[in-house]
């Protein structure tokens, strides 16, 4: 190792691993010798809000997110600004504050869940096949909430009638 040290310069290289639910100490690569040295630091978990998902044919989301990021345009060879408007997970019943019309949401469970379950599309190091690939590092915040528009809806239906015009009474 000495006259190897003496003749070629060690290379360091900093892989990222995926982010992981137990903690991961920083570690050394199998494949690391006296030649190239290959440390392993486990990246920290992104956040976004989860896109919302089509149920019964209907976007189940009553707001939009942005979403801003920068993505490597390899023929032109910088970072380009891209934006990309979706629906977000975030859900709260938004006619039931119609008070002409009965609508209560029967269907929709309340739930609000942060799980990793995103992609960003970031390349790491899979241990597994020795490539560099995609892998879950989102935390992915999700938010039905029926009740809060279920609530003014059902206040309506007991000063007017259940499911009847205001302008009819």
């Amino acid at each position: 190792m000495i006259a190897c040290l003496n003749s070629i310069s060690p290379s360091f290289y900093v892989e990222e691993d995926a982010p992981s639910i137990t903690p991961i100490a920083p570690h050394f690569s199998e494949i690391s010798n006296n030649k190239n040295i290959y440390l392993h630091m486990p990246a920290n978990w992104g956040f976004k809000i989860k896109e919302a998902e089509i149920i019964d044919g209907k976007e189940l989301s009553d707001l939009n997110v942005l979403y801003e990021y920068l993505e490597y345009n390899p023929e032109t060879d910088i970072m380009e600004e891209k934006k990309w408007d979706y629906p977000g997970a975030l859900y709260y019943n938004k006619d039931g504050f119609d008070s002409l019309f009965h609508s209560v949401d029967e269907k929709t469970k309340s739930e609000i869940s942060l799980l990793p379950t995103g992609t960003s599309g970031k390349l790491y190091y899979n241990h597994n096949t020795g490539t560099h690939d995609s892998q879950i590092d989102l935390q992915e915040l999700k938010m039905y909430l029926p009740e809060i528009g279920n609530s003014i809806a059902k206040v309506w239906d007991i000063v007017y009638g259940e499911g009847e015009k205001i302008n009819e009474l």
